[in-house]
């Protein structure tokens, strides 16, 4: 993080969450679907609750935080064109998988900038990996999430 991270749309929204969240959920569905669950067999979305929605802006300033380092600047003119809202509608996922993240926005950062900071430090990430995962998992029995019961 020695040079500025360049952002073009500061106020955009996007689904901003940990890699672990999408992956549970596409694990739990293809264990459903490999038991032939009825009625799965279609499109769904793994992604953030609506009160973990940030901006772009948001996000970079946590990350630096958390990096204890680092800035950014606001690209002022492209031309390219970006939705301001991107957001994944996670309902169905709830409903019907009974599933949700198990981790809150803020902490999805948190441990995305400690396993990449060990990376760029060049530690062992094998271990600190499984432990994450396996931190993961607790949160979710804590949370009642149904793929961990």
């Amino acid at each position: 993080m020695d040079k500025a991270v360049i952002i073009r749309n500061p106020l955009s929204i996007r689904p901003w969450q940990h890699v672990l969240e999408p992956l549970s959920g596409y694990l739990w569905l293809g264990r459903l679907l490999y038991l032939r669950e009825k009625d799965i067999d279609s499109a769904w979305n793994f992604g953030p609750n609506d009160e973990d929605i940030m901006t772009v802006e948001s996000v970079v300033k946590k990350v630096i935080r958390a990096w204890e380092r680092g800035e950014y600047k606001v690209q002022k003119k492209d031309n390219l064109h970006e939705a301001g809202l991107l957001k994944l509608d996670i309902s169905k996922a709830h409903h019907h998988l009974y599933w949700k993240p198990a981790l809150p926005a803020e902490e999805a950062i948190e441990w995305t900038v400690q396993w990449y900071r060990r990376y760029y430090d060049g530690k062992p990430m094998m271990d600190f990996t499984i432990q994450q995962i396996e931190e993961y998992i607790k949160r979710a029995k804590e949370n009642k999430i149904k793929w961990s019961l």
